[in-house]
């Protein structure tokens, strides 16, 4: 199998439908892929073909069909790209050009196809985003929760 080199010096990954997010060991945020909602946050809707810079001070990321997730060393969380769903931020729909932050205290974060998920340093679980299958664990199928969702107090990380 053929595969080419992208970057040295990486310590995590994510890959979304067509984007993906790089996190070098400095800390570093690096994005490249289609960017049609702004899920690269770079400000702008132009695919990038090579990886670009565009946070520093980053954990950990997670990507989701077209919005992306970041964990930031002081545990703040941030979104951009694609919320029509609140998937981002809340009640707000419009799409995320930049990174804007959505909530403190965070531990880990799941990003599904147009919800997302988010554990917090107590172990509570929350969620944004598309509920129509019930995803949010909410007890209800409400097509969209526009507020983080506490949905269970100590979950037990397996």
């Amino acid at each position: 199998v053929d595969c080419q080199q992208v970057m040295t010096d990486v310590r995590a990954i994510a890959a979304g439908a067509a984007h993906s997010l790089i996190v070098k060991e400095d800390n570093t945020l690096w994005v490249t892929g289609f960017n049609g909602y702004g899920q690269l946050g770079d400000g702008t809707l132009v695919h990038i073909s090579t990886p670009k810079q565009v946070m520093s001070d980053v954990l950990m990321v997670s990507a989701g069909h077209s919005h992306s997730l970041v964990i930031k060393t002081d545990k703040t969380l941030w979104g951009m790209g694609h919320n029509e769903f609140g998937q981002l931020r809340g009640n707000e729909t419009e799409n995320v050009l930049i990174p804007k932050q959505i909530m403190a205290g965070v531990a880990k974060v799941s990003a599904g196809y147009v919800y997302t998920l988010i554990l917090d340093q107590d172990q509570t679980l929350w969620g944004l985003g598309n509920n129509e299958h019930g995803l949010l664990h909410s007890g209800s199928f409400l097509a969209k929760i526009n507020k983080p969702l506490e949905g269970y107090r100590r979950f037990k990380m397996l």
